[in-house]
Parts: C-alpha cells; sequence; structure tokens
C-alpha cells in the first residue's frame, strides 16, 4: 500500500513565527491535533479551614513533608484530572499549589483529596476539601484545527515562537495523551520538550492556591518533568528560550537541546510530511530547502523525525506516557555511508549534562541511569542503530553496525562474490546468490530489546550501488523496483568517489 506526502512551504525570507504555523497547519492536516480542553481549574481553596489535618511523626511531632501530583479523586462535577503540590509545615498544610489543571470543570465545583493521600489517617491527616475556580480568559485550549496553545498571550515579542501539542495516543488512558512544545532557538534551530500534560494557564509568580509558574509542563518532579513544574521557572513565553537556556529538552546532542531545520532563512523552506498508508498513526517528517544548491542529499535536508505514536502490549498508558522521539541521521563522512536512527527514550531531560531524564516516558525504561538522585545517564541521552552501506567498500572501524544483506556477482567491485580477489573472475558464486533487498520490517529502533514497535511495510531501507560517480540523489527522487513498486526517497548517505554507493531510506509511493 501506498503512503501519502504532502508539503507545506514557507517562502524565502519566512519568519521564526512561520516554522510555529507551518507546524501547526501539517498537525492540522493529518487530525492530530487533540480536541479541545475547556474547564482548566485556575484557583483553589479550602471550604473548611484548616483542611487537610496535622501530621505527626512517632514522636507526635509535626511533619515537614511535600506531596506532589496528588490527584483529587472525588468531585461533585464532572471535572476530571485536577492535581495539587501539597506542603505541610509543622504537620499542618501551609501551601498547596494547582499542578495538573485538568479540563472539564466548572466554578464552584467541590473536589476532595483523601487522607491516605496526604499523610494517612492514622497520622492525623483528614481529608482536603476544597472549592474551586477555572480559567475564564480564553476559557478553551486547542482543538482539532489547531494546537492546543501557541506562544503566550499576553506578549507580543516572537523572538521565541511557541507552539504546543497534544497528540492523544490512547484516549481512554490516564497517560494516553502526550504534549510537547516546538520553540525556535534562533532561525535555524528548534528545541522540543515533551510531557504528560501541560498548563496553559500562569505567569512568573508562583501563589499559593493557584496555578503560578506557567505556561509550563505538568506533572512529578523527576518522573513527568525534570523539576517539579509549580515550583521552577521553567515556564514558555515567547520573549525567552528558558528551558533553551537552561538546557533542557527532549532532541538534540548531548550538549543541548536544539536540531537544525535550515540553513538560513533565505531559502524556501519545506516541512515534508510521509504518512503511511498502513498504519496512519506513523509519520516521517522531513525539513527541506529545495531551493539551496547541494551535491548531496544531506547539503538541503536537515532534520528528518518520527513522533512516537503507537500502542502496545508492553506497558501501559495508564502508568506511563509515550514520550520518545526518533531522528534519522545520515554521517558527515561520505566514504562511510551510515544511516543512524537515534532515540530520544526519556523525555524532557537537562541535556547539558544527561540527567533529571523524564522517568515517566514509557521508552525510558530503556535507558540505564546511575543511583543519583539527578539519574545521569552514563553515556548519551539517546539509543541509536547504525545502518551500513555493505555495497559501499569502506573500512568502518568497529563492529557496531548493522547490515544489510547483499550479494551482486556482475558487479565489478566489490568482490564479494569472487573467489580470489578477482586475479579469476569467472569464479563467482552463481547468479542464484544475487540480493538486494528492499528491506522492510524495520524496528523503530533497533537497539530496543523487546522492540515495541515496527515500522510499517511501506516504509523501507534500500542498499544501493550506481556505476556513475557524484550522483546527486534528492528527497522525493524515486527508485523504481518494477511498473508497480515505486519508492520515493526521504533521507540517505553515500558515497560518490568511482560509483555513488549508499543506503537510503524511502517510502513506497507506488
Amino acid at each position: 500500500m501506498a503512503i501519502t506526502t504532502s508539503q507545506y512551504i514557507i517562502n524565502a525570507g519566512w519568519a521564526r513565527t512561520d516554522t510555529i504555523d507551518q507546524l501547526e497547519k501539517a498537525w492540522t492536516a493529518i487530525s492530530w491535533n487533540g480536541a479541545a480542553e475547556s474547564g482548566i481549574v485556575t484557583y483553589i481553596s479550602a471550604t473548611n479551614v484548616g483542611g487537610g489535618g496535622t501530621v505527626v511523626d512517632s514522636s507526635n511531632v509535626g511533619v515537614n513533608t511535600d506531596y506532589w501530583d496528588v490527584r483529587a479523586n472525588i468531585t461533585t462535577g464532572i471535572g476530571t484530572g485536577l492535581s495539587l503540590d501539597i506542603y505541610r509545615n509543622g504537620g499542618a498544610i501551609n501551601a498547596k499549589y494547582i499542578n495538573r489543571t485538568g479540563a472539564g470543570y466548572t466554578t464552584g465545583e467541590v473536589v476532595t483529596i483523601k487522607a491516605d493521600q496526604i499523610g494517612g489517617t492514622a497520622n492525623g491527616a483528614t481529608d482536603l476539601i476544597m472549592t474551586l475556580k477555572i480559567d475564564s480568559g480564553i476559557g478553551t485550549y486547542g482543538g482539532t484545527n489547531k494546537f492546543f496553545m501557541k506562544d503566550n498571550p499576553t506578549t507580543a515579542n516572537n523572538t521565541y515562537p511557541l507552539g504546543i501539542a497534544k497528540l492523544v495516543v490512547d484516549e481512554a488512558k490516564e497517560y494516553g495523551n502526550t504534549y510537547r512544545s516546538f520553540q525556535m532557538w534562533d532561525d535555524t534551530q528548534m528545541e522540543m520538550c515533551v510531557g504528560s500534560g501541560f498548563c496553559p494557564a500562569g505567569d512568573s509568580n508562583s501563589r499559593n492556591n493557584e496555578v503560578g509558574y506557567g505556561p509550563r509542563f505538568e506533572g512529578n518532579s523527576g518522573l513527568d518533568w525534570p523539576n517539579l513544574p509549580t515550583s521552577s521557572g521553567l515556564r514558555f513565553v515567547n520573549t525567552l528560550a528558558t528551558a533553551g537556556n537552561n538546557y533542557y529538552g527532549c532532541w538534540g546532542d548531548n550538549n543541548n537541546a536544539r536540531e537544525t531545520i535550515a540553513s538560513s532563512r533565505s531559502y524556501q523552506l519545506d516541512l515534508n510530511v510521509f504518512r503511511s498508508g498502513l498504519d496512519p498513526k506513523f509519520v516521517v517528517w522531513s525539513y527541506r530547502q529545495p531551493t539551496l544548491s547541494s551535491t548531496k542529499l544531506r547539503d538541503n535536508t536537515f532534520l528528518t523525525y518520527i513522533l512516537h505514536n503507537y500502542t502496545g502490549d508492553l506497558w501501559d498508558l495508564d502508568d506511563q506516557f509515550l514520550g520518545g522521539v526518533t531522528t534519522i541521521v545520515p554521517t558527515t563522512d561520505d566514504t562511510r555511508p551510515i544511516l543512524e536512527f537515534r532515540t530520544f527514550p526519556c523525555g524532557t531531560v537537562r541535556k547539558l549534562s544527561n540527567y533529571y531524564p523524564s522517568k515517566r516516558s514509557a521508552e525510558a525504561g530503556y535507558m540505564s541511569w546511575n543511583s543519583g538522585e539527578n539519574g545521569t545517564m552514563p553515556y548519551s541521552s539517546y539509543m541509536s542503530t547504525s545502518y551500513k552501506s555493505t555495497n559501499c567498500q569502506a573500512t568502518y572501524s568497529g563492529n557496531h553496525y548493522a547490515g544489510i544483506y547483499v550479494r551482486n556477482n556482475t558487479q565489478d567491485d566489490p568482490y564479494v562474490n569472487r573467489s580470489d580477489g578477482g586475479w579469476n573472475l569467472s569464479d563467482n558464486l552463481p547468479d542464484s546468490t544475487n540480493y538486494n533487498a528492499v528491506v522492510k520490517g524495520i524496528p523503530l529502533q533497533a537497539a530496543f530489546i523487546p522492540t515495541p514497535y515496527y515500522m510499517p511495510d511501506d516504509f523501507v531501507l534500500i542498499d544501493f550501488h550506481h556505476n556513475a560517480p557524484s550522483a546527486n540523489i534528492q528527497q522525493y527522487d524515486t527508485v523504481t523496483i518494477s511498473g508497480s513498486e515505486v519508492y520515493t526517497v526521504i533521507q540517505g548517505s553515500y558515497d560518490q568517489t568511482g560509483s555513488t554507493d549508499g543506503i537510503l531510506f524511502c517510502a513506497r509511493t507506488t
């Protein structure tokens, strides 16, 4: 079955804000924007003064204990998802902040947090009963035709334009929604953060009984977000690259959380979308500047990535959220064609030091980190698989590359099918051994065992040999197997010396 492909074009001279609009249009076109949310809680108060009781230790001394991301599990209305950060000082509750704003609440609605969630009745805790106020400003956030939120409505400066996308992976599950932030760092680099919830309200302050810092991600410190949302200044605002300044993000190298989407604003920028016909949830996104001069694919094709969007039986989204992203990266060494699939499994990470991973991210279970509080990852914030070209006669150092099975006894070089290095060219393996496959059934990340997801069969790897040197293969070029089997090039890596040999990631268009 063939894929569908679409292009979202912004002309040369584009502004940073245009890239966020471009991405929003693409999400809308493939129906990835989750339903609108309204009735989010912005203010709470205790209806019974001193609600929550006083918690003491075994010596009858009031405790100083914090409770994070505590769910309000009883309500007089139909709202869901509200959670609080609750602080005890000397045993009594002295502060509470809205963490998850929830949705569907009404002003005046009463919610209850049970005593066993905030210290236990045996230790002196009582039920915490509160009335609510909902956001009376914008009111509704997101919708099927737009991002959940775009920029901060309180500011007009668009130096660091921002878009928040809500992706519904499994709406029946507690953590079935994944929220992703896309923010421009400069003219050519984009940042992305990810979490299990997002608060669109708030400002630069943290106030008792209110949302406080915001807009921001929601959840528990170290599980959903690297820092405690309600007490951290890592809020999103388009006048500040706050997360970037602190090196927080999902993708990018081990020093920053940014990926390059363009060479400059002087050239047209296309966002090309390749969507599977077998699994419409599987989409490959790729930035390209087609008018930028190039001699090889990587000269004008930039960030190519896959946002994880699948369900399976390896984990339960009632307990974890799907936070991963995989980028497809060609080598910069043309003599050794390699196509690397890098998967960032741990949600938002402090990339500068590779610590504070989001451990509720489902894919984080494949990673290792030290036993310290920061959870520092010892090597990298991502796991990867590098596919080498068997057709290319390069010397690859080490044995950590995945090789594709190739045999061709008509090819002058390499002599993989010949008996003695080419001295007696008649001594070949028979024609029946020839094999140059279109490789299907590719693991989203082969370094993950067991593999949680395999790419649908309309996305393939092709290891190729072309006799002519210096062939300039570009995105949207085609590889024809037969009249009914044609593949379009998305990303690749190849050597252009003597002949053109390498590896291509393609999608079936015919």
